[in-house]
């Protein structure tokens, strides 16, 4: 099983790194490998070349699915349902919505909308509406690093973005079906909300229940990510496991009340039946993100081997996890959260086995090995890893775990049953989180937090492997040589007298970046979308830590409209500058005026 698992992701691979698809004659192509897989030694071969047609397959039905020409900027009326939590901004509400095709016009599946105010304050998830739209296929900035956000609608099957126009044939035609999962995620969002009114740890608590992040604001993420926590809000194999533990025992305890129960089933049994429902409900409160989908698979099928009386290896286990992932959704492949979700898992395996067979440290030394074997692959996705993150894991990993996790799920729980004690459970939970990210905080402010580097490349990820793997191999040795690009000095390739300059993609607005050989200066840092999105974080501040950039000598703002110095604050937050010029210094602190007959050399 997991040499066919790698099969399918090898051919998965090979499909999604080409910069287009390629024309398959789709006869031949299924004569030849039922061909391949009548033969032993060419099964393998065979699984390859199925997971490249599929994957292949995928990909054009999702193409397919995309907003027609004929149709960009145009008003039309559709009908759908919305398909997800709206998620309100200053000035928008954005949410997605599968359209019901009642019409000769062919629009995508699912579309992204933008809802301008005046918006109804009671859009919700489940909601059947007819709208008004103008829509322009899925696109996102074209810069040389950053977050895809083409990659990323593409993956989500999204085929248009657009917004919704201000009309009188904008009409909610029905209400959500009362058991339909995002209306009862956004209730209990909701629920939370008014539990906690003035508490700045809504979004973590929304987060861990429910996979909804939105309200986490930029300072909690920013202590998330450089004390390595980021996978506690990411709903995992750590909560899915807890919420199938609960489940279990909670179903073994009911099932022993009767003593006659256990003639007709054992009450392991009946426990894994529990520990399945729990799981699988949990990862679908979760939004049945990867890291869900894979847990919630390997616990259903290790529970449905205690059921039948069967065991499953923990490797083939997170084998059949991967490879049932990917056929759902083969480009989840080329996902930070796919190799990371997997890659520390499978870590924990290996750090269980026989090789390490003493149970003394084990919990500190699961942590580094962890940090350790995921920084490769944190390089090579964010040009970044938290060194601090063992340290970080070792205190924050047992308090959620063995506090918050098991609290939150009593008190929602009773929340419908027991008022008082939801208000009460909320009312800890936010004492907690407050105890834990003050920790955290101090954590992530040291100066040896995080490490950034630009140089990361698949060999250092798997020379990272080899060394992870038990001693005696002989290739193990050579793994230092993977490593020896990080430690290499390299020279600026700007020569004396030239420069560089760089425009970015910022949408509306401006940002571009002028280098010579010793000095940086920034024109411009684009606009702020949202408390939680500006062309500053998005675009400028990755573009300089891709070249390398830690200091900025002269930054200039033209004039204070948003969509040129909307990006300025969080650009300023991070990098320093000798010197800040602007047309408008009232908006700009510690800002000069720029005059006519200055210049910069």
């Amino acid at each position: 099983m997991i040499k066919a698992t790698l099969a399918f992701a090898t051919g998965c691979i090979l499909i999604l790194v080409l910069p287009t698809l390629p024309a398959i004659d789709w006869f031949w192509s299924v004569i030849l490998n039922i061909l391949l897989f009548l033969f032993k030694p060419t099964r393998y071969l065979a699984i390859i070349l199925t997971a490249a047609l599929w994957t292949s397959w995928h990909c054009q039905t999702k193409l397919a699915q995309q907003l027609q020409p004929n149709l960009i900027q145009q008003n039309l009326t559709l009908t759908g349902v919305i398909d997800s939590i709206p998620k309100k901004q200053h000035r928008t509400i954005r949410f997605n919505i599968e359209t019901i095709d009642d019409s000769e016009t062919v629009l995508p599946k699912k579309i992204s909308l933008a809802w301008y105010r005046p918006y109804p304050d009671h859009l919700r998830a489940g909601q059947r509406w007819q709208l008004t739209v103008k829509l322009k296929p899925p696109h996102g900035m074209i810069n040389p690093v950053g977050f895809d956000y083409e990659s990323w609608l593409f993956q989500q099957g999204i085929g248009a973005t657009g917004y919704v126009k201000q009309s009188v044939l904008n009409i909610q035609l029905a209400d959500p079906p009362r058991w339909h999962i995002n209306a009862v995620r956004q209730t209990l969002a909701d629920k939370i909300e008014q539990q906690l009114p003035e508490s700045d740890y809504v979004g973590l608590i929304q987060g861990l229940l429910l996979g909804i992040k939105h309200n986490i604001n930029t300072d909690q993420w920013q202590a998330l990510r450089l004390s390595g926590t980021s996978h506690l809000l990411a709903i995992s194999g750590l909560h899915i496991g807890l919420a199938a533990v609960i489940g279990f025992y909670l179903f073994c305890l009911i099932w022993l009340i009767r003593a006659q129960n256990a003639i007709l089933l054992p009450a392991k049994q009946f426990g894994a039946i529990g520990a399945i429902l729990f799981a699988i409900s949990y990862a679908g409160l979760a939004g049945f993100s990867i890291p869900t989908q894979r847990a919630a698979i390997m616990v259903t099928i290790f529970m449905f081997g205690i059921l039948t009386r069967k065991t499953v290896s923990r490797s083939k286990l997170l084998a059949i996890a991967a490879l049932v992932i990917l056929i759902i959704e083969p480009t989840s492949i080329i996902t930070a959260g796919f190799w990371l979700s997997f890659g520390a898992v499978a870590i924990i395996l290996l750090m269980s086995q026989h090789r390490f067979p003493t149970p003394k440290w084990q919990w500190i030394k699961i942590h580094f090995f962890i940090a350790f074997g995921l920084s490769s692959l944190l390089l090579f996705f964010f040009s970044q890893t938290a060194l601090i993150s063992p340290i970080a894991n070792f205190f924050a990993v047992p308090f959620v775990s063995i506090f918050i996790v098991p609290i939150l799920f009593l008190t929602v729980t009773l929340l419908p049953l027991w008022p008082k004690a939801g208000e009460l459970g909320f009312s800890i939970i936010d004492k907690l989180f407050e105890h834990l990210f003050s920790l955290l905080e101090t954590l992530s402010a040291l100066p040896f937090s995080t490490w950034e580097t630009t140089i990361s490349s698949p060999a250092i990820a798997f020379s990272t492997a080899l060394l992870l793997l038990p001693r005696g191999l002989p290739l193990k040795p050579l793994a230092l040589i993977g490593f020896l690009p990080l430690f290499l000095h390299h020279h600026n390739p700007i020569k004396h007298g030239e420069f560089k300059l760089t425009l970015l993609d910022v949408g509306q607005g401006l940002s571009s970046v002028i280098q010579t050989q010793h000095h940086v200066l920034v024109f411009d840092t684009g606009a702020k979308f949202s408390e939680q999105f500006n062309a500053g974080q998005a675009v400028l501040m990755p573009f300089l830590q891709h070249q390398n950039i830690n200091h900025i000598d002269t930054l200039i703002i033209s004039h204070a409209d948003n969509d040129h110095i909307g990006g300025t604050e969080s650009l300023l937050s991070t990098y320093s500058a000798n010197l800040i010029l602007t047309s408008q210094p009232q908006y700009l602190e510690n800002s000069q005026p720029c005059l006519a007959g200055q210049s910069w050399q």
